[in-house]
């Protein structure tokens, strides 16, 4: 729901521009609920790296790296 209001208002700054009081709040909403859906994304990746970590067997075939993930996400965000 969050992600379709943030756009509805992206979308709404191409036509109201942020000088106006109705623009200023489109662009609010914007900003601030594109930083809430992408930090809520971070938050799940790392903790799904954390739960696979936690339960991975020991003796697994092939050793999980936690840090490589966790690199690879944060090479992503960029």
């Amino acid at each position: 729901m969050i992600q379709s209001v943030c756009s509805h208002g992206a979308t709404g700054t191409w036509f109201l521009p942020a000088t106006t009081a109705i623009g200023a709040g489109l662009y609010s909403i914007a900003v601030y609920g594109g930083l809430v859906v992408f930090g809520g994304f971070l938050l799940y990746d790392t903790q799904k790296i954390i739960y696979r970590a936690e339960t991975h067997p020991v003796y697994a075939m092939q050793p999980y790296d936690p840090v490589n993930k966790w690199v690879s996400l944060h090479i992503l965000t960029l």
